[in-house]
């Protein structure tokens, strides 16, 4: 414990009542929105990704969005797609707040930690595997046609399966990647970038260095930001070699032009997540795709 702090009793803990019953395959967590996020774009491709994927359920943490991004989540909600959980954390406690102290900041990064564990006690014993990623990132499997397929593949007595990440910069160009002209012009249009953006840097991040996760919720104790910190008893990870799935994370910013690329369409098994962008985008209208300023 660190220096200054006092261990005190806790006396207003709650018991986690898990569902009885296991009501879904995956669950995807997605780290807290924030800073009025208004990229609803962002939103609808990856959740329609997923769900090509094998994504059953998203939970989604609301500190601050743009009103064209809250109308995305309430079509998904309606559906039974999505769970939003309100996450108003207090001024002080904010990433962006101003003249903030030390005490101040230790919540890190709008409160990530404490989402992260909250969703994994929601489904607990609700989810056979929970999905830990950003909104930017998709985890693709390099060899089989779903999650399923890859979690079939892959060691049965692990708790956690840890996925090593690689960058897909945004500033890099487009290409049409062998897709159609329908399916390109549907990407182009709802700024579908990871079937535009088929280029990622050469290199592929070490173990719990932007790693990103996949657990059995039962097996699971507490989780970190890109890693497990504590498994139940006898609970072990297993480290998925990158050649048979990889979080591809498509990150804005000036990349490093120095870095080598290699092309990487293994996302283009999941093509048919295309259209079912076009009809969801039909569906909601006049709603902006994003960025609002």
């Amino acid at each position: 414990m660190p220096a200054g702090f006092l261990k005190l009793p806790v006396h207003n803990a709650l018991p986690v009542i898990s569902p009885s019953q296991i009501e879904r395959n995956f669950a995807v967590c997605v780290s807290p929105l924030h800073s009025l996020h208004s990229k609803a774009h962002q939103i609808v491709e990856m959740v329609e990704t997923s769900l090509v994927l094998g994504a059953d359920h998203f939970f989604f943490y609301n500190l601050s969005i743009h009103w064209n991004v809250d109308a995305v989540l309430n079509h998904y909600a309606s559906r039974g797609v999505v769970t939003v959980i309100q996450w108003p954390l207090p001024a002080m406690l904010r990433e962006d707040a101003t003249n903030r102290t030390s005490e101040e900041t230790n919540i890190h990064y709008h409160g990530q930690l404490a989402m992260l564990n909250d969703c994994l006690n929601r489904n607990k014993g609700a989810s056979r595997y929970v999905v830990f990623q950003d909104l930017d990132e998709l985890v693709v499997p390099k060899k089989q046609q779903s999650w399923t397929m890859l979690m079939a593949s892959l060691p049965s007595n692990a708790s956690a399966y840890m996925l090593r990440s690689s960058y897909f910069p945004l500033d890099w160009p487009s290409v049409k990647s062998g897709i159609n002209k329908t399916a390109n012009k549907i990407a182009k249009t709802y700024n579908a970038n990871a079937f535009l953006k088929v280029f990622r840097e050469e290199r592929i991040f070490g173990r719990a260095v932007r790693s990103k996760y996949i657990v059995d919720p039962l097996r699971v104790e507490i989780v970190g930001i890109h890693n497990v910190w504590k498994f139940k008893r006898g609970g072990a990870p297993y480290y998925v070699p990158p050649e048979v799935a990889l979080v591809h994370h498509y990150r804005a910013g000036k990349s490093e032009t120095e870095l080598k690329r290699v092309k990487d369409k293994s996302v283009l098994k999941f093509i048919d997540a295309l259209p079912q962008i076009h009809r969801t985008w039909q569906q909601l209208g006049d709603i902006p795709l994003g960025p609002l300023v």
